[in-house]
């Protein structure tokens, strides 16, 4: 029977932790919209157009809308904030977008 060798553990690309731009799904790329290292908290909400295919994104928010009715719309608009709220998952940045959000609407 062969000795079995002691081996050094290493990390694996599905071990590592979400959102820390590490490749998803076995990339050979790192994630473009992963933070940048080294991350300074607490980070301020970036107001400025950021999202890497706007187009893109606004089309399938409209597309995830296509054949509801309004209360199933509202429905989604809720699910899909929770979704991100919990994808941010600083409180203070939430607390900034909430305030921002707030105060755009009210002018």
């Amino acid at each position: 029977m062969p000795a079995i060798r002691a081996t050094r553990r290493v990390r694996s690309i599905r071990s590592a932790p979400i959102g820390m731009g590490w490749p998803a799904g076995g990339r050979s790329t790192p994630n473009p919209c992963a933070p940048r290292w080294p991350l300074r908290w607490p980070r301020s909400l970036i107001t400025a157009p950021n999202l890497t295919d706007r187009e893109g994104s606004h089309a399938a928010l409209i597309a995830a809308h296509d054949g509801l009715t309004e209360a199933e719309s509202h429905a989604l608009n809720a699910r899909l904030v929770l979704i991100l709220m919990n994808q941010i998952g600083c409180a203070a940045t939430l607390a900034e977008a909430l305030r921002t959000a707030w105060e755009t609407g009210r002018k």
